[in-house]
């Protein structure tokens, strides 16, 4: 296995343990790139890849994987292609060392993954980890290591639903049915007794084509009508005049008194 250099490294040189790295990566799944190169991209492949999604979200692999786990966004003009997902990088050896081999990197991922759980779903690692339990993982982890562990095995959760009927018996109403005794008995006395009874009927001459009809009559109301009378009651009416006052000068002055009366008719006026 080839050395990968790290970014960080005071000497510029960290070897990868190649054992652990082995060990590790025989217990996770297969990435499914064996055989598969890897290819930088350029040019139009460059400008259409800088619109799609990246693998774990942009970071860059092989500082994962030699800075134990470290997140650190690639470079948009540093791609790879590999097993038709690109990954970006941030800086050139970061790309050289991945393309050196590729499904050792990615293995090498999926190995930081598991021992810091909390990268599976920030770089969009479930389908890796089908069963992505963070508690579960831990647990399985530190009973690796140590032997064993003090936390709880994690509970699996299903989701599931039941749909019942609304009746699950269809509704009957017997309209016929009587629960009161009494009731049933009153019911018998009238069947037995309407058996006991004959409807006959006989015509004559008298009442045929004839029948008695009683005939209901609302007789009209009597109308009145209200006619309105204007009269009054009026007094003489009594005006003095003096006489004499013109004339001749050896006229009398004389006073002389008119009375009318209203209620006297005179000639055929009122």
């Amino acid at each position: 296995m080839r050395n990968f250099r790290r970014s960080g490294d005071a000497d510029g040189e960290r070897v990868l343990p190649a054992a652990d790295e082995a060990a590790a990566a025989a217990a996770l799944p297969d990435v499914g790139g064996e055989g598969q190169q890897a290819e930088q991209l350029s040019g139009d492949d460059l400008r259409a890849a800088q619109h799609t999604r990246l693998e774990l979200e942009g970071f860059c692999p092989t500082t994962i994987v030699q800075r134990d786990g470290l997140l650190l966004p690639g470079a948009t003009d540093l791609l790879c292609r590999y097993n038709g997902r690109v990954y970006g990088f941030v800086d050139e050896p970061s790309l050289v060392a991945f393309m050196g081999q590729p499904e050792a990197y990615v293995r090498a991922v999926l190995n930081v993954a598991k021992r810091a759980p909390e990268l599976i779903h920030m770089l969009r690692l479930q389908e890796h980890f089908p069963a992505a339990s963070i508690a579960e993982i831990m647990r399985q982890h530190a009973q690796h290591t140590t032997g064993t562990s003090l936390l709880a095995p994690a509970r699996s959760y299903q989701d599931s639903n039941v749909q019942t009927p609304t009746h699950f018996v269809e509704k009957h109403i017997d309209m016929g049915y009587e629960w009161n005794e009494w009731a049933l008995r009153r019911r018998a006395l009238q069947l037995a007794n309407l058996r006991q009874k004959k409807t006959t009927s006989m015509q004559t001459a008298a009442s045929a084509l004839r029948r008695d009809a009683d005939t209901q009559v609302y007789l009209p109301t009597e109308n009145g009508t209200m006619t309105g009378v204007s009269t009054g009651t009026a007094v003489p009416i009594s005006r003095n005049y003096v006489a004499g006052l013109r004339g001749a000068p050896d006229s009398e002055m004389s006073l002389v008194n008119l009375t009318y009366d209203p209620e006297t008719v005179i000639g055929k006026y009122r």
